[in-house]
Formats: structure tokens, C-alpha cells, sequence
């Protein structure tokens, strides 16, 4: 994201939310956050909602048995970055962690004037607590300005009751850089907590650390215990990989690879692996009754997810892991700089899969808006390479309205440049040579309008050996003659809506269907009077694979040899009229 003023673009979405869910402007400024840093769940955070009069500066209230915590936050929306948040209010929401060990009297006075349903939601937080085991996590959240000195003051507060609770103030500059991320479909990731081992198989001396002071930049390296690791995966769930340029690959050989030293020589897999590499905002060094820890905000795992998913799904009992973590000073709207600082870092850093160009762009803020503006319309945008089973878990079962980026970038290739370039072409579409010539913030009918297409004619040559080789060279055809009606706005979302509900809207279709079973056949006969050349004769494969066809062909679908033109006109204004006369209700 890269605005000048990233509140205003706050307020804007604080603007949109308030619509949507009619909430007043504290529960949706509220609701944004729970989205954006502790749910991916809209429902949940609706649920966790709890401010209101009477609700103690208890806005929410997430109980997260994946995680096996329960969340507090309590939210303030400053309409100036400057404001001081007072001393009193962040401390004594930190003093909410003593409540749920609190004796009897003392929960009693505290419901005795809360909000009923508020007092339903704490109770029940306090029974996760003390019977269950769960970890309390306070959030005080502000888009004003909180002293170091009293974030520290908070953190002694909490740390001092000496139970399983903590607290995190984000004040204006971490909350708007959570916001950035927001923007850019990259959740955001709690304080994590990891454990500097001697947890693992072997005896560790600490850690290293580097701060560049040109850059300030610091960086810790150590080991961790693979247990550990793949707990974190657990908890956390996906949100470690956001920045991550790939899904999981689950039946990958590199990962089958690990499964096995995991099970047979797990002393050996600190030599064998590569580890792991964080990106993050913040990170502070504790160390408390012996055992040290690192404490990161903001944590993406940016190399070594395929690792850190193995270890969540095996028993890594005896392995040791080694970690770089890797802390990158952040302001709001920090743009490109940042991002392709990270970009860098997962290329040079991936190496035991094969980087292809289109992994590399698949965190792109073009591939992000596409991802964002499909959903809207109700599509599914796979922009990672992942194996089958996290391409389920993210999307659920495959659909018609589910569409790979390679897939986008192929027809839109064939439509705007050439058609030897999509069928010849794949991951070398997102090289910069290509790349932005095909991926532009477009609207969302530019993309859909020609992706619809090209699976329109590829569905006419499904399973007819004559057509399919022929058919990147029709559809470049097809949208050269027919892609100013199927690109205006006056019959973009008609067309978009007859695709989608095709069997109702057979009839609208035929006469697109009659139109490129036609080009298809013009196809045909320009290769019959083509296929020689001197002495030598192409068969049909080979002819419809040379390079720049389109030209002649174009040439030959206007001349007056070609006989299948003049019905061609004729179904496609028919189309035309159908389509323009389409009842959409």
C-alpha cells in the first residue's frame, strides 16, 4: 500500500465496515483489528464483539481453542496520531489479567455493574483460564501515541501477577503498519514466543546477534526444537506465511525427504536442513527463571514453511532446527522499499524447491488487487503454488469459479499479445518482460471478460483433436473480432452473468458457441490450403505450433475464400441482441 496519509485510508475503511455490518464507528474500528490481527473468521469477530455502555473498555473478547488462549482488546480510534494515550487507561486495562485469578468477592464486585453480556463472555473466559489451562492475551490497541516507557510499565504490570497472561500496545505506528498489511492481504501475526533451545537434542551456546547500524536491521540466529516449531504452525495457522511466495507442497520430494530423516535420523536433521528464515516488525530478547526467548511481533516465515508445516504434522521429538529471525524497522505506508526488500530476501534464501518467476510475483501488489477484486465477484483467485490438500483447505473443493493465475496470465496473453506466445509460454509470463504488459490494476471485467472466453473456446475443444490444436489461435481471433462488445461496460457483466449460469442461459449462448465453432472451422481450412510449403507438409500439430500465425490467419478470415465468415456475422449480432436484451434479475 503507499498513501501519504494512511488514517485517512483507516477512517475510509472504518466507513465501508460501518455499512456493511451497521456497527458505530468504535465496534468497527474493533472489528477491522480482530480481522486483521486475531481472526480470519468474520463470524467469530462479530461474536467477539462486546463494547458498549457498561462494558468496562472490553470491546472483544476471542476465546481461540486452536490456539488455547483468550483475547482481550480493548480499542481506541484517535482521529489524531498525536494523541497521548493517558497512563490510567493503559494500565489499568493491563490490570485485567489479575481478574480471572481473582477470588470470588472480587469477580463478584467486578459483574456486579458489567453489561450482562459481557459478564457472560468474561465468565466464560475465566473457566478456559483457570480449568483449562488457556493463556490470557491483552491487546490495547490505539491510533495514538503510547510512550515506550508505559508500554514497558504495562508489560511489567502483566508480567509481575506472575500467571499465564500478557499484553501488547499497539500504538498509531504499529497499528497503521497492521493496516498496511491489511491492505495488502497479508494478516497479521501476534507476539509469538520462541524458544531459544536448549529444548532440542543438543546444547546450544545462546544465540548470535547482528545489528546494522546503517540500515537498522537486527538479527538473531539460534536453534529451536522442531517440537517447538511445529507448534507454532499450529497455533498460528497460515498467517506465518502470508509473505511466503508458495503453499504448502505436501507430496513434494524435498518434503518427503524431511518426513524421513524426521522418523529415522532426526540427530541429523539440524545438518541436513536449510532452517528457517522470519521476517518481522519487532523483537525483544527476555530471559526469565533461566530459559531465553525471543519475543517477535509481526513474525512471517519467509523461508522454510515446507519445514515448519512437516514438523506440525510429525512427531519431531529429538530435532533441532536452526532459526534466523530477521527484525526490519517499519513505518506506515513504507511502500516498495520494504517490499522489495523481503522479496529479496525469499529469493535469495529459497533454494531447496526450484523459485519459478511466477512464485516470485504471486505476493505482487497487482497479484494481491486481482486476488481482491475477483473475490468480490465471487472468485476464487490462486495466486500460490500449494499442494491439493492446503489448496483445499484454503478454498475448499474446485469449482468453475476458481481460477489459477497462470491460467489468467495464459488468457490474457492470447487475447491482448499473441497466441504463440500463451500456448508456447507459462511461468515465462512473469518475467519482467512480459509481466507488465499482461497484469495491470485493471478492473475486474478486463480479466474475467477475457479468462471467460478463452474457457468458452477451450470448451468447444474439448475432446476434438482438430480443434485443439487450433484453438489459442481462435480465441486470439475471437477477441480480436468480438472483444470491444464482451470489454464495454454496456456487456461485460451480461456476458460475465450468462457464463455463470449457463444452463439457464443456453439460449443466449448458442449463437456465441455457433460463432467460434465457426472460427474453428475457418482454422481448419487455413490449414488445409496452407499445410505444404515446397516439398514439405505439416501435419497438424506441428502446423498449428509455429510461431506467428496470427497475421495470416487474420488475413485469411477476412478474404473472400474463407467461407464461413458472412453466418459468422450473422450469429454474433445475434448474440449481440441477446445478450443486450438479457433480463439479469
Amino acid at each position: 500500500m503507499s498513501t501519504t496519509d494512511p488514517l485517512r485510508e483507516l477512517k475510509y475503511e472504518m466507513s465501508r465496515v460501518m455499512e456493511k455490518h451497521s456497527l458505530n464507528h468504535d465496534n468497527a474500528f474493533t472489528l477491522w483489528f480482530l480481522l486483521a490481527y486475531l481472526t480470519d473468521s468474520e463470524d467469530i469477530a462479530l461474536k467477539a464483539l462486546t463494547g458498549g455502555p457498561r462494558d468496562k473498555n472490553i470491546d472483544a473478547i476471542v476465546i481461540d481453542s486452536k490456539a488455547r488462549q483468550v483475547d482481550i482488546v480493548q480499542c481506541k480510534y484517535r482521529k489524531n496520531t498525536g494523541h497521548k494515550e493517558l497512563r490510567n487507561d493503559v494500565i489499568g486495562f493491563a490490570r485485567l489479567a489479575s481478574l480471572p485469578w481473582a477470588d470470588k468477592e472480587t469477580l463478584d464486585v467486578f459483574y456486579s455493574d458489567l453489561d450482562s453480556r459481557v459478564s457472560e463472555r468474561f465468565k466464560d473466559s475465566v473457566r478456559y483460564l483457570k480449568s483449562q489451562g488457556y493463556a490470557l492475551k491483552l491487546f490495547y490497541v490505539t491510533t495514538g501515541r503510547v510512550a515506550d516507557k508505559l508500554k514497558r510499565a504495562a508489560e511489567s504490570e502483566v508480567e509481575n501477577l506472575h500467571v499465564n497472561a500478557a499484553i501488547t500496545v499497539l500504538d498509531s505506528g504499529r497499528t497503521l503498519v497492521v493496516f498496511d498489511d491489511y491492505i495488502d492481504s497479508v494478516p497479521s501475526v501476534p507476539p509469538i514466543i520462541m524458544h531459544i533451545s536448549p529444548r532440542g537434542p543438543g546444547h546450544h551456546e545462546g544465540y548470535v546477534y547482528r545489528h546494522d547500524h546503517s540500515t537498522e536491521i537486527e538479527s538473531w540466529i539460534f536453534s529451536m526444537s522442531g517440537r517447538d516449531i511445529g507448534n507454532l504452525c499450529k497455533e498460528v495457522g497460515r498467517r506465518l506465511f502470508a509473505r511466503n511466495i508458495r503453499g504448502y507442497r505436501d507430496r513434494s520430494h524435498v518434503n518427503e525427504s524431511m518426513k524421513d530423516t524426521i522418523d529415522n535420523e532426526p540427530q541429523n536433521f539440524w545438518y541436513y536442513n536449510n532452517g528457517i528464515t522470519v521476517v518481522c516488525d519487532e523483537a525483544r530478547f527476555v530471559q526469565k527463571e533461566g530459559e531465553e526467548t525471543l519475543v517477535v511481533e509481526g513474525a512471517q516465515i519467509i523461508n522454510g514453511q515446507q519445514t515448519t508445516v512437516t514438523l506440525s504434522k510429525c512427531d519431531p521429538n529429538r530435532v533441532s532446527v536452526l532459526v534466523r529471525v530477521i527484525k526490519i524497522p517499519r513505518r506506515p505506508s513504507a511502500g516498495q522499499e520494504y517490499e522489495d526488500l523481503v522479496k529479496n530476501m525469499v529469493k535469495a534464501t529459497n533454494t531447496q524447491n526450484r523459485i519459478y518467476a511466477s512464485d516470485l510475483k504471486s505476493n505482487d501488489r497487482v497479484q494481491v488487487y486481482i486476488e481482491k477484486e475477483l473475490r468480490k465477484a465471487g472468485y476464487q483467485y490462486i495466486r500460490k503454488s500449494m499442494g491439493d490438500a492446503e489448496k483445499l483447505q484454503c478454498y475448499g473443493p474446485k469449482t468453475r469459479y476458481q481460477i489459477d493465475k497462470i491460467d489468467m496470465a495464459k488468457a490474457v496473453t492470447a487475447c491482448e499479445i499473441d497466441s504463440h506466445t500463451a500456448r508456447t509460454k507459462k511461468d515465462a509470463l512473469f518475467e519482467e518482460s512480459y509481466y507488465g504488459k499482461i497484469f495491470k490494476e485493471k478492473p475486474v471485467s478486463f480479466y474475467l471478460s477475457r479468462y471467460l472466453l478463452m474457457k468458452r473456446v477451450f470448451g468447444l475443444a474439448h475432446g476434438d483433436r482438430n480443434r485443439r490444436y487450433a484453438k489459442w489461435l481462435v480465441l486470439h481471433l475471437a477477441w480480436e473480432i468480438i472483444g470491444n462488445m464482451l470489454d464495454s461496460s454496456r456487456l461485460e457483466r451480461q456476458f460475465r452473468f450468462v457464463c455463470e449460469r449457463e444452463a439457464k442461459n443456453a439460449r443466449v449462448l448458442a449463437p456465441l458457441e455457433k460463432s467460434i465453432v465457426l472460427i474453428f472451422k475457418s482454422a481448419q481450412a487455413f490449414y488445409t490450403r496452407n499445410s505444404h510449403s515446397g516439398d514439405d507438409v505439416y501435419d497438424l500439430p506441428t502446423f498449428f505450433k509455429r510461431s506467428k500465425l496470427d497475421s495470416p490467419f487474420r488475413s485469411y478470415w477476412y478474404s473472400r475464400i474463407n467461407p464461413h465468415r458472412a453466418r459468422f456475422v450473422q450469429s454474433i449480432q445475434q448474440f449481440e441482441t441477446r445478450l443486450e436484451s438479457l433480463d439479469m434479475e
